[in-house]
């Protein structure tokens, strides 16, 4: 985010990966929309689910996680 100067984080997730969609709600990203019965697995047709989160949400997440300072770049005077 602070070297790349990443502004939004888009992924997409199959609804039958119900690990990677937990893991993705805990770690502040947002479900924006579905992609009805897009994938087809095991004989079944499945959504696949859009996510994302942005800077803001990015920075709220570090300050609550309290990310030491790596020491690549200067600090964030605003997490």
């Amino acid at each position: 985010m602070d070297a790349l100067e990443i502004r939004r984080i888009e992924t997409k997730v199959y609804a039958y990966n119900v690990l990677s969609i937990n893991s993705l709600r805990r770690n502040g990203f947002q479900q924006e929309g579905v992609l009805r019965q897009a994938k087809t697995y095991g004989g079944e047709r499945w959504d696949i689910i859009i996510f994302s989160i942005l800077e803001d949400e990015m920075r709220a997440q570090r300050a609550q996680e309290s990310f030491p300072y790596m020491g690549f770049w200067e600090p964030d005077d605003h997490p």
